[in-house]
């Protein structure tokens, strides 16, 4: 049966609601409409001020009946639908299925209401089992929303004014995201930083110094800048400038994309490498990505671009010896040789100028949504605009906008490319970018994101109620030019505070977390009259709780090779150890300051419903790519037990740091087929395990002694880096530091297995906490803990 019930109930649905609906939307609305009056007046929340009611309203009862409805003009089905387009390809390939009617189907509405926002989550739920389907649509007044011409805001009303020196007040999305119109906002939001983005302008120099320039740019301003169209570019060619030989002229952008497949992919390469640099190379020769990267970069007015495989030079293509005993074939195997070790050096002398590369540019030109060099940017869009325009919808005489909640993750940060490790530190350190998105163009720079949604400009953690995490680990170079800037006004004599407190601040209000906000707030009245160097420690408790939040993000990513697991993040990095100067040391992706804490980190489970999948089959500590004591050994996603900038004050290290030694992160002067070895000595507290035979329930249990006092271990809180490793009978424990919470004392270290033939030399298998109460006999075992620990200790190395 048709889900349009006759032309009259469309005429009703459209009249009532506003847009053009199906029967299944009208219903549900109807019964939406009295819950909002409820919510209104006597409401009950949970603890964490949600209130979740389920719909007697059922969806359509068939994924075909979804899809005629779309067809018909549903504009609510129309944006469900290209929500759960990408699940449906994933439940396609999966199972091999050419056709998804035969997807298990069941429809119900989940709707969440905010104690703290006048809006309003749905969720429907309609594949009971993996690939679950549970497409998200948010909705909240107009008022509230950050679009222009309805926000009350008045942080989005100073960037809609700045805005329309450079764009009218109005945007329509275009058909394609291959338009001037979506690329004349891109111009829009480039000039408008540029322009009136005091953290942006700040931070950034729009000229930097020569030394900080890439080795190599592409030269595309010999395209010209007018006519961009296909058959005029393909007749001419792109040339390689050297910084040594050519001064570069005007700003540069760079891209990031996946690589996909790129055999057979233009590359430079020892070989071509003369011939680019005077002549050049055929625009119509790049892959399609490429290609819509240099369009969009000359129609914003850039005469260079970077591009990794096109400005690094790359290993060859191993030729194939049939006949050994040809001496063409030999010849050619040598020069291959030859070509892979000039390809290495250059790789490494360029993968540690990668802070500078990104961090200079203009903007970054992110391929989001593509998996590999010929998918190119840009896209048509599957269900027109209407999936890019908010959805308005009346309800109980108030005017609500709808949009994807995927919006923010699902376009962005769920995309192909930044499953890629080595983008994240490309989107730090970038001052601004421009997301390439399968259904739309989003910008993001230090002060504002916006998207063709919401043209001129959004806060995630009002609109959406997320994005802290991704605003901290995002916000790791402002504050590091935070501490530049307190550095050198330090040196002039000139002290007036900190600006990044307030930033902090603003950033809880937004996400309405006011349990965090008052604790921030006490440390900023604690911070009152302070000196420079206090303030560069507060910062720097921010600063390693986004390093933390960054390591945990980053470790989801996948790597080609998993060799390039520290020199990928190295970039980041470098910038930190080159702003803190003497004040800390990096090794192998921890530092030496937070030692006793950073040490702690745990590997999630493979099946962590937040973890993107990972290669099940090479899950074990691997260390030639990092030593035993950091993360960077795993290949599964990370973690620390904490979270809060605060929690890390009650930590007291009870590990003294002697030396460092990192053997794994690649500079300039390494050869990448070295033996790596990375050493942390330090002066600790050594604990051997003992086990006995629990018989009542023929269970191993495990303690150690603490000044005579027997404390037991618990199996849950003694977590192993590998399977093999649970037996930890005759094993040592090594103490890094403890805290008070509550009526607990927690006493929390690392699991250590000797090395054989190397004494006083051990590797890290497994992480600990131990838990004693304060009203337990075992506060003898902490005291005398406490007195272990101002005396003497043992000196040891781990590897």
């Amino acid at each position: 049966m048709s889900q349009w019930s006759s032309d009259d109930q469309r005429d009703h649905s459209t009249r009532r609601f506003g847009p053009v609906l199906c029967q299944c939307c009208d219903e549900f609305l109807s019964a939406v409409e009295p819950k909002l009056l409820k919510k209104k007046k006597h409401a009950r929340f949970n603890r964490w001020g949600v209130l979740y009611l389920i719909s007697t309203s059922n969806y359509h009862p068939t994924l075909q009946g979804l899809r005629d409805a779309v067809k018909l003009g549903c504009q609510l089905c129309i944006l469900i639908m290209h929500e759960m387009r990408p699940i449906l390809d994933i439940f396609n390939k999966k199972f091999c299925a050419s056709d998804d009617s035969t997807l298990p189907w069941r429809s119900d509405w989940l709707i969440s209401f905010y104690k703290s926002s006048p809006g309003y989550q749905i969720h429907l739920n309609t594949i009971p089992y993996p690939p679950h389907i549970r497409v998200q649509i948010y909705g909240n007044l107009v008022s509230h929303f950050s679009y222009p011409g309805t926000s009350e805001r008045r942080s989005i009303r100073r960037e809609l004014n700045s805005m329309k020196k450079h764009h009218g007040s109005g945007y329509t999305p275009p058909e394609s995201t291959d338009s001037p119109v979506a690329w004349e906002l891109c111009r829009t939001w480039i000039n408008n930083c540029i322009e009136n983005h005091n953290k942006c302008k700040n931070f950034r120099t729009e000229s930097p110094d020569p030394s900080k320039l890439p080795t190599r740019l592409l030269y595309i301003a010999s395209l010209g800048h007018e006519n961009l169209s296909e058959g005029h570019l393909n007749s001419l060619n792109i040339q390689l400038h050297l910084k040594q030989e050519k001064q570069f002229r005007g700003p540069y952008m760079t891209l990031s994309h996946c690589w996909g497949d790129s055999r057979g992919i233009l590359k430079l390469t020892n070989k071509n490498y003369k011939k680019w640099t005077e002549t050049g190379f055929p625009y119509r020769d790049l892959p399609k990505t490429f290609k819509d990267a240099v369009r969009l970069a000359l129609f914003l007015g850039n005469n260079y671009l970077w591009i990794d495989s096109l400005c690094i030079i790359q290993r060859p293509d191993h030729p194939v010896v049939n006949d050994p005993s040809d001496p063409a074939a030999v010849m050619a195997m040598m020069d291959a040789k030859t070509d892979i070790e000039i390809a290495n050096d250059d790789w490494i002398r360029e993968s540690n100028t990668m802070a500078d590369v990104y961090r200079y540019s203009k903007c970054n030109i992110a391929a989001t949504a593509s998996r590999g060099p010929t998918e190119g940017c840009f896209y048509p869009r599957q269900y027109g605009t209407a999936t890019v325009s908010p959805l308005e919808i009346r309800l109980n005489d108030e005017r609500f906008l709808f949009v994807a909640y995927g919006l923010l993750g699902g376009y962005v940060d769920d995309a192909p490319l930044n499953e890629r490790a080595w983008v994240l530190q490309e989107r730090i350190l970038a001052p601004r970018q421009i997301n390439c998105n399968r259904n739309q163009l989003s910008w993001e720079c230090h002060e504002s994101d916006a998207c063709e949604t919401f043209p001129f400009t959004y806060e995630a953690t009002v609109d959406f109620d997320e994005g802290l995490v991704y605003r901290e680990i995002c916000g790791i170079d402002l504050m590091l030019s935070e501490v530049e800037y307190l550095f050198s006004r330090a040196r002039r004599g000139v002290f007036h505070g900190c600006r990044f407190c307030d930033d902090i601040i603003r950033e809880y209000q937004l996400a309405n977390d006011t349990y965090w906000m008052a604790k921030i707030m006490r440390r900023k009245e604690r911070l009152i009259g302070a000196t420079r160097n206090e303030w560069i420690a507060h910062i720097k408790v921010h600063l390693f709780m986004a390093w933390q939040s960054l390591i945990k993000e980053y470790s989801r990513r996948a790597l080609s090779h998993r060799s390039d697991k520290l020199v990928a993040i190295n970039g980041i990095a470098s910038r930190m150890q080159v702003v803190l100067q003497d004040s800390d040391e990096y090794a192998a992706g921890l530092w030496r300051s937070q030692m006793h804490w950073q040490l702690l980190w745990c590997k999630s489970s493979i099946q962590d419903k937040d973890s993107r999948p990972v290669d099940t089959t090479d899950t074990s500590p691997r260390y030639d790519i990092g030593p035993s004591w950091s993360w960077a050994s795993m290949n599964t996603p990370i973690y620390w037990d904490y979270r809060s900038p605060i929690h890390h004050e009650s930590f007291i290290p009870i590990i003294d740091i002697l030396e460092m030694y990192d053997g794994h992160t690649i500079t300039k002067g390494d050869s990448i087929s070295s033996v790596k070895e990375s050493r942390l000595t330090v002066r600790c507290l050594l604990y051997r395990v003992h086990s006995y035979k629990q018989r009542r329930v023929n269970r191993e249990e495990f303690f150690i002694t603490i000044g005579g006092f027997i404390v037991t271990l618990q199996p849950r809180n003694l977590k192993m880096d590998a399977e093999e490793d649970h037996k930890t009978l005759g094993q040592l424990l090594m103490a890094t530091s403890y805290e008070e919470v509550m009526i607990w004392k927690i006493l929390y270290g690392l699991i250590l297995s000797p090395c054989e033939g190397r004494p006083g030399y051990y590797r890290r298998i497994g992480q600990f906490a131990c838990h004693l109460l304060k009203r337990d006999k075992s506060l003898d075992a902490f005291r005398a803990l406490k007195r272990a620990a101002e005396g003497e200790k043992e000196t040891i190395t781990l590897i």
